[in-house]
């Protein structure tokens, strides 16, 4: 069936381009690198979508008989107790193989992406289709244009689509790369850690520098002078008569 597609697909373009204006040789190409690619990304899309569906109907039919045999695994289908043990592991056996094809078919399509392939072959194909619908009526970007004029930028388009196509396949058969940690922000904080602390070893090297170059208190000026002039100092003879409190005490003392 697949093959029958292809030669329809080849058939009908393959008749388009002899009928283009072009020379020999540039039909050739036409055939060998867009005609080709167009009929090799329409079996790839066709099998991929093929073998997706096929593993899809598998895990969606074998999901609804699993619960199903399940729950009848451990019934009585007879009087017969030697029967009923062939059934019960006749019924094991299936439900095991089941649930065998069922992480098989999940595993296949994930590792492969048969749904992500089937997606980038269609639209490669598609991209492909319409560039080459748009060059044979000279339409869109090779409008105003020959054939002949327009040849060298729709081959250039082609190899484009082409290129893009060949980027994706690479990077979804390279493994992914782990994420490194990031470290940025610990080299910031210890850097950040690491001039505090040398910050607060200068200002304890010049706390230091004062406390060596501070003079001792001998040779500094008198703290007092510093507070309170002496030149200033309430002289307390004249505030308070001695003699007259000589006087009263004696006075005092003969009274008593």
């Amino acid at each position: 069936m697949l093959s029958c597609c292809n030669n329809v697909t080849h058939n009908r373009i393959g008749n388009m381009i002899d009928e283009l204006e072009l020379l020999e040789y540039q039909k050739i190409l036409l055939k060998n690198r867009f005609l080709d690619q167009v009929v090799i990304y329409d079996k790839k899309a066709r099998t991929a979508e093929f073998f997706y569906i096929l593993f899809s109907v598998f895990i969606t039919i074998g999901s609804i008989i699993l619960p199903a045999l399940l729950s009848i695994q451990q019934m009585d289908y007879s009087d017969n107790d030697e029967t009923d043990k062939k059934i019960q592991i006749t019924v094991y056996w299936i439900t095991w193989t089941i649930s065998l094809i069922i992480t098989i078919c999940n595993g296949l399509i994930q590792l492969l992406g048969l749904n992500k392939q089937y997606l980038s072959y269609v639209r490669t194909r598609e991209k492909m289709l319409s560039e080459g619908w748009y060059y044979f009526q000279l339409t869109g970007d090779y409008k105003d244009f020959t054939h002949k004029q327009s040849f060298s930028e729709f081959c250039e388009e082609i190899e484009k689509i082409k290129q893009n196509q060949v980027d994706k396949e690479l990077m979804f058969m390279e493994p992914k790369k782990k994420k490194e940690p990031d470290n940025t922000h610990s080299i910031n904080s210890i850097s950040s850690g690491s001039k505090g602390y040398n910050n607060q070893g200068s200002n304890n090297q010049d706390n230091n520098k004062d406390l060596r170059n501070r003079k001792p208190f001998s040779e500094e000026e008198p703290l007092l002078n510093k507070v309170i002039n002496l030149d200033e100092v309430i002289n307390l003879d004249e505030v308070i008569n001695l003699d007259v409190l000589d006087e009263n005490i004696n006075e005092t003392v003969s009274n008593v």
